[in-house]
């Protein structure tokens, strides 16, 4: 890591990852700083007032907000927001891009995580979330760039061990009952069957048990999906693309209402 990536004053631990999308780096660079573009594979809220001193504010529905502070502005090559703009556990995230054979390498670096125990969880929870939402990027501007994303969304709380709340959604019962999954690793094929309409079925992308299981959903239309287990609550998220309202809006709800009375004590 070389002395661009961070601000002097920022020190303690860091995430970093870096992705190849076949897409340009205007395109890209869009994909990070334009509220309608990040709202097709990020947040399901966002707004931004551009440049250094500006802001870049993202929802999810309530249930997550983040509102950063732009430090750095330089289209096509480097973004840096420090977040959340007021707090003692300020982050700061670095986005560089670069063009290379036709394509974008994006290189991802969030810093200022401390040492201390009681950080943990935000460092664990920003590492596993940039390994998916990079892959959620890489999936929206590869595959269906330019069409508006339609969100299912399901969260519970648990008071439950994690990897028994983690055994009830995925075993057979569950809202996402694959057959074999401590078998299975990325590029495996997987099939659902649902209560609330046509199975499910796609690749596995990646498997964290008992923390993170992600899915393509081919019979969605190519869509992506997402398990997430934090401290206390469960999340299944999906990003629809060019499917059909209502389906995704009876998938939500068949979620919503099996997760409910999956993690009851």
């Amino acid at each position: 890591m070389n002395a661009t990536d961070r601000p002097a004053d920022v020190g303690g631990r860091t995430v970093e990852r870096t992705i190849e999308i076949d897409a340009p780096v205007d395109v890209v660079w869009a994909a990070l700083t334009d509220a309608r573009e990040l709202m097709n594979w990020f947040p399901e809220q966002a707004r931004v007032e551009p440049g250094v001193g500006g802001s870049i504010w993202m929802s999810w529905n309530g249930h997550y907000e983040s509102d950063s502070v732009i430090d750095r502005w330089e289209p096509g090559e480097h973004l840096r927001i420090r977040f959340p703009s007021g707090g003692e556990k300020a982050l700061v995230t670095d986005y560089h891009l670069h063009s290379e054979g036709g394509h974008t390498v994006l290189r991802v670096v969030t810093s200022g995580f401390g040492p201390g125990s009681d950080w943990d969880d935000m460092y664990d929870g920003v590492t596993r979330g940039w390994r998916f939402e990079l892959m959620g990027l890489k999936h929206y501007l590869e595959r269906h760039g330019g069409t508006v994303r339609t969100v299912a969304k399901a969260i519970a709380k648990y008071s439950i061990p994690v990897a028994e709340a983690w055994a009830r959604l995925t075993s057979p019962g569950g809202v996402l009952p694959i057959e074999g999954l401590e078998g299975l690793r990325a590029g495996s094929r997987y099939e659902i069957t649902t209560r609330s309409g046509p199975p499910l079925a796609g690749e596995v992308r990646i498997v964290d048990a008992p923390k993170q299981l992600v899915l393509t959903v081919e019979s969605l239309n190519d869509a992506l999906m997402r398990l997430e287990l934090e401290t206390g609550s469960a999340w299944v998220f999906l990003s629809g693309y060019g499917v059909d309202a209502g389906e995704i809006a009876r998938l939500e709800d068949d979620w919503r209402k099996r997760m409910a009375s999956l993690l009851e004590d």
